[in-house]
């Protein structure tokens, strides 16, 4: 009782006073705006000598408002320092927070002690009158690390007790005094529970664009845990953007950075742009799993005009040392490159060949691939997109689709039969898998995003494989039909006019041809030239950096190979770009490739394949 009277005259009264001047909101949670002159404050402080005041900026904490004309003040409980500390902060308004650490680091000391996810929740009840927000924090992230040391039952009960749901809504009621390093460790705490409460994550985002950014480490955190929370389009991430372009960022940081803006919505130019300059320079020390990570940002957002010198040199380090990257990194890679379409034959096929011991083992032994047949698709396509037959890989990759083939999805069969109608034989020696994987168009609703390709598979059918005693759904032709005729303008050439101008400077050349030649095939032949049969064909679908034809231009080569014709490629996006008095000096060479071709074909007995490469055409011999 004594002792009591004594607090009462000692501690008790003056801290009264404080608490009436400083008019507290809420009696809930220990942290509130509460308005107040700063003279006032000081005569509070005053009272308590014993206490440490350090004076700071401002800037890396919750904004502060001004009401009425008074100053403001909070108490906030910050990470906190060893001794009782209060840390008075004068903003440019000159209004001040006031931050209370000792009993925040208490009640935080006090909360690390649990172990159990019950340990937790018991507090946020029998001390939630005394709770600052960082405890808020703090719980929440215990919660989180001990997900692991739970089962799934104990999980699901976590989420539905009133406690959690508790500490949920005062943490929404108190976002926005939240700093950038407690709003990274709030979102992050509720992806590693699976828990998207979207109403907290939304509170996040006003201060986040307002408070300082500590580090990069921070910004990269914050960003990865709203990313996977599905906020794949804000105007945060412009703000991190600027903020790591502007920072001295170590390549690890630069990687997560690339990890999650690969995945964004829009396409922040100026961070990947920034990022490929940087990188440039250190891929030689990176790691097999880095370059695929940075493989697959730019690829998701590519702009060839800044990425394509450190993907070169990514694709140059993929053709010396493969057997620095993991299988599922090489497919990866591979599957970028083909996305830009930016072809590197040397690394395609030291890539293709680094995977097949790996697929040999896998077939021979029988266990679970480390690859899925949806990633094996993948890895076949890259190389057939280009028309790059590396034989002994291919047969890999198909022993072991054949083994998981009742797992493989609609659209890995689609990028199947595709690559085994481009590769000259496949199709016939694993004639049981063909037919399977070519059952599965259709079947879904994956040939709708690629309608072209399917309709030039059907072709395929009619004009490569008639002895297939399957036939596609009308529905599934029909409607690829209409796609191939919308995107082509009709049944005829799909760029009249490009082949028109083509025919002029031919003319002007003196060189014999015919223009627009009807087959019989269901395409027009642009440029037949007189007396042979080597047919120029203007296409929009080749290559960036090497200008062969790729994807439904390489299998229409095929098709119309496959009917006598010997093909050679116009680019068309190349023709537009050329002056007009350079047109011809083009054309003259594309004539040297089919003249040469011809000679060879003479010479060496050979029939001249679409799988080649150079600016205008192929040139590899089959004999």
């Amino acid at each position: 009782r004594g002792w009591q009277i004594a607090m009462r005259q000692v501690w008790y009264r003056p801290w009264r006073r404080f608490r009436r001047g400083c008019r507290w909101v809420s009696n809930d949670v220990r942290h509130q705006r509460l308005p107040t002159s700063a003279k006032a404050i000081g005569d509070i402080l005053g009272q308590f000598p014993e206490l440490r005041i350090v004076v700071a900026d401002s800037t890396s904490h919750a904004p502060q408002k001004q009401l009425g004309g008074d100053e403001e003040i909070a108490l906030v409980a910050r990470p906190y320092d060893s001794g009782s500390t209060l840390t008075v902060l004068q903003s440019d308004v000159a209004a001040s927070v006031v931050y209370a650490n000792p009993i925040c680091s208490q009640l935080d000391q006090l909360i690390l002690r649990s172990l159990m996810f019950d340990d937790v929740l018991k507090l946020q009840v029998s001390h939630r009158g005394v709770f600052f927000v960082q405890n808020l924090v703090t719980s929440l992230q215990l919660l989180a690390s001990l997900r692991d040391t739970h089962t799934k039952r104990e999980f699901l009960e976590l989420v539905k007790d009133e406690r959690f749901d508790l500490l949920i809504r005062d943490l929404v009621k108190f976002a926005q005094h939240l700093d950038f390093r407690a709003i990274a460790t709030v979102a992050t705490s509720l992806m590693a529970l699976e828990y998207r409460y979207h109403a907290l994550f939304r509170k996040l985002f006003p201060p986040a664009m307002k408070a300082e950014i500590p580090d990069v480490a921070t910004a990269v955190q914050l960003s990865d845990a709203l990313t996977r929370a599905g906020y794949l389009n804000s105007i945060l991430y412009d703000r991190i953007a600027i903020f790591i372009n502007g920072s001295e960022a170590d390549v690890s940081e630069l990687v997560a950075a690339a990890r999650v803006y690969g995945t964004l919505e829009r396409f922040h130019g100026e961070f990947f742009e920034g990022l490929s300059r940087r990188l440039v320079d250190e891929v030689e020390s990176m790691s097999g799993s880095d370059l695929a990570t940075v493989v697959f940002a730019l690829s998701n957002h590519g702009d060839l005009r800044t990425q394509e010198p450190l993907m070169r040199a990514i694709a140059d380090i993929v053709g010396r040392e493969p057997n620095r990257f993991a299988t599922y990194d090489i497919v990866t890679c591979l599957h970028g490159f083909r996305r830009l379409r930016l072809c590197y034959e040397p690394a395609i096929v030291s890539g293709m060949q680094a995977c097949e011991p790996q697929l040999q083992h896998t077939w021979i032994s029988r266990l679970p691939g480390v690859v899925s047949a949806s990633r094996l698709a993948m890895l076949l396509e890259a190389s057939a997109y280009f028309g790059i037959f590396v034989p002994s890989t291919t047969d890999a990759i198909l022993r072991n689709v054949e083994d998981v083939v009742d797992y493989v999805s609609e659209r890995a069969a689609i990028q199947l039969v595709f690559s085994m109608a481009v590769f000259p034989g496949v199709a016939a020696r694993h004639e049981y898998l063909f037919g399977l994987l070519f059952r599965r168009i259709g079947a879904g609703t994956s040939w709708e995003k690629d309608k072209l390709r399917v309709f030039a598979l059907w072709i395929s059918q009619m004009v490569q494989f008639p002895w297939l005693d399957y036939d596609m759904h009308p529905r599934t032709v029909n409607a690829s039909l209409r796609e191939w005729v919308r995107v082509r303008q009709g049944h005829g050439s799909p760029y009249p006019r490009e082949v028109a101008q083509v025919s002029c400077e031919l003319e002007e050349m003196g060189v014999g041809h015919t223009c627009f030649k009807q087959v019989d095939a269901p395409y027009e032949l642009d440029i037949v030239l007189e007396h042979s049969r080597d047919v120029l064909l203007v296409v929009s679908e080749v290559a960036a950096n090497t200008g062969r034809p790729v994807n439904g231009a390489l299998l229409q080569l095929t098709h119309l190979q496959q009917l006598g014709w010997v093909c050679h490629v116009v680019s068309r996006s190349q023709w537009r770009d050329l002056p007009i008095d350079r047109r011809q000096e083009y054309l003259v060479s594309v004539l040297h490739r089919v003249e040469r071709a011809r000679q060879l074909r003479i010479s060496g007995g050979g029939t001249v394949s679409v799988l080649g490469s150079g600016q205008g055409g192929l040139v590899s011999i089959d004999n």
